[in-house]
């Protein structure tokens, strides 16, 4: 009995001498970092009507304006999970975004909503990648499912490249001027002037943020 207790324990002490630990690669995200504003377009100036040309006027109004065209603050730091995965990292909460739409620039957003009220909303409906849907209840009343967190960007090479939509909303009238400002991630498109009133005038600037990949 003991013969073979030890004939065991020889044979196990082969087989761990044999052994090699497997080594498990532990994925290795890409990051990037905001390097920059670039590609700025012309500023442009539209109404209910449609585009404003008139030489000079645009340039005018964003002169007026142009303390209300804040520096670009909000995206700072990203990850590349994959090309259909990222994480913006800028965020305490950073959740995992799932590519959802592929184009000239793709789309990545989450499952989580909110719900927007004012169906009418310019910052809606004057952007060519739409985020929301509409929503009717069974008595009636409509409101808007906007998906949230979204982020509109496309990588190329070494770069992420976000567009950016800036505006600013004038109203003028009985003696009174109001105004309004916000910044979008997502690409202009004229397609929602008509929720313009007949005394708004909307200045937009459109440009690109560029974050680059860290060594």
């Amino acid at each position: 009995m003991f013969r073979f207790f030890a004939f065991i324990m020889l044979l196990a002490l082969a087989s761990c001498s044999n052994y090699e630990p497997v080594e498990y690669a532990t994925p290795r995200y890409e990051l990037f970092e905001k390097s920059g504003l670039a590609n700025f377009r012309p500023f442009a100036l539209y109404t209910a009507a449609g585009e404003v040309t008139t030489p000079g006027l645009a340039g005018q109004y964003a002169a007026e304006f142009n303390q209300f065209f804040y520096s670009e603050t909000t995206f700072r730091t990203f990850s590349v999970v994959s090309e259909d995965s990222m994480i913006n990292t800028s965020t305490s909460s950073a959740g995992e975004l799932k590519r959802t739409l592929v184009g000239a620039y793709d789309k990545f957003s989450t499952r989580w909503l909110t719900i927007a009220n004012d169906t009418n909303a310019l910052n809606l409906h004057i952007v060519q990648y739409k985020v929301h849907k509409a929503v009717t209840t069974p008595m009636g009343y409509t409101y808007y499912d906007v998906e949230d967190p979204v982020y509109i960007l496309k990588r190329v090479g070494n770069e992420l490249r976000f567009p950016i939509i800036r505006y600013v909303l004038i109203s003028r009238g009985d003696n009174q001027v109001s105004f309004a400002a916000d910044k979008i991630n997502n690409v202009f498109s004229p397609q929602g002037l008509n929720k313009l009133g007949p005394k708004d005038t909307l200045l937009v600037q459109a440009f690109d943020l560029v974050m680059r990949k860290l060594p």
